[in-house]
């Protein structure tokens, strides 16, 4: 009621009092989202906005409005390692297969363009990348082909392995 009358100080307050007083911990979190996200948009109060993203996660860890929008919120101040793995997690927790892809696809945005260097991946993609067995220390097509065994159909799905 006090949204729809544009009284944002009064709706921020009363959602913050349903937080406090409501009995099921589903409708104390998105009071607290609610509350944090008219501190930010309406108030441009990130510190209070933080506070309640960070409650509402204390109440329900799975909660990927708070996830995403404490995430969104570290990524607008910079701190791109918490929001890197607040979105993460979020990924992590989602089993909508369009918001996973669209969270690495943004993860992946962030790691390259805000922790990484362009041309080279980051160290978190280049751990994984050299953690790869190398095909270095297997024989080649042509040593394998000379060495008396037949050529028959490979076990491998990999043309090159």
């Amino acid at each position: 009621m006090h949204e729809q009358a544009g009284r944002w100080a009064r709706a921020a307050e009363t959602l913050e009092k349903v937080a406090r007083v409501a009995r099921e911990p589903a409708a104390r979190t998105e009071a607290l989202v609610r509350a944090a996200a008219l501190a930010l948009e309406r108030f441009d109060d990130r510190v209070t906005a933080e506070s309640r993203y960070v409650r509402a996660l204390d109440l329900d860890a799975d909660n990927l409005g708070a996830l995403g929008a404490l995430g969104a919120l570290y990524r607008r101040q910079g701190d791109l390692l918490r929001a890197a793995k607040l979105m993460r997690e979020a990924e992590a927790r989602t089993t909508n297969r369009i918001d996973k892809a669209r969270l690495l696809y943004d993860l992946g945005t962030l790691y390259q363009d805000g922790l990484g260097t362009p041309g080279r991946p980051p160290s978190f993609w280049a751990a994984r990348s050299t953690s790869t067995p190398s095909t270095s220390s297997r024989p080649s097509a042509s040593r394998r082909s000379t060495s008396g065994r037949s050529a028959g159909p490979r076990s491998s799905p990999c043309s090159r392995c």
